[in-house]
């Protein structure tokens, strides 16, 4: 069982607590439309909104367990974005995986690192069996990303998400901790 907000590192990542130091670049991250576009359509307009999403994930709550992680360099400390379990059910040990990378850090490899590190953390650490990946059809690299790492397709859920006014689909993927141990 997760006691506390857990803390992980690979080769190149550092996986810890978002903190009111990383309001600017949370604010980045989340009102930037390109990033957005495919990870629920909405932004951020204040960074009165980035504090709040600080103070909801700084910290770990076993009644309500959602793991966010701030994702940064393990040398310099540069912030590349935040990740995460959501959906987290222990008793039946699933979650569901997602997170986001600053876009001027995309295609350098840190999302398929940053993947790697917490599915390691999700089957290991959290004993987790099953880790599932919703992604927009329309996201190629999300869903190159998400079959790169392992999971298997398991189909659409039509309508899953309203997007603003838009009702969206998503794919559905999953990864077993047997096949992930493989």
């Amino acid at each position: 069982m997760i006691q506390a907000f857990p803390t992980f590192s690979t080769e190149r990542l550092t996986f810890g607590p978002i903190g009111y130091q990383d309001v600017h670049h949370i604010f980045q991250l989340f009102s930037d439309p390109d990033t957005m576009k495919f990870d629920g359509g909405q932004t951020m307009s204040t960074l009165d909104e980035a504090q709040e999403f600080i103070q909801f994930y700084s910290v770990f709550r076993p009644e309500f367990p959602i793991l966010r992680w701030a994702i940064r360099d393990k040398e310099t400390g540069t912030f590349y974005g935040t990740g995460g379990f959501y959906k987290m059910d222990l008793k039946n040990e699933k979650a569901e995986l997602g997170g986001e990378i600053l876009k001027n850090h995309w295609n350098k490899g840190i999302a398929t690192e940053a993947i790697k590190g917490m599915l390691a953390f999700g089957f290991e650490g959290a004993n987790l069996n099953r880790i599932t990946a919703l992604v927009s059809p329309k996201n190629s690299a999300a869903q190159a990303l998400i079959k790169k790492s392992g999971f298997t397709y398991e189909g659409c859920l039509r309508q899953w998400e309203r997007w603003g006014t838009e009702w969206m689909d998503l794919t559905i993927y999953s990864l077993l901790k047997k096949e992930w141990q493989k």
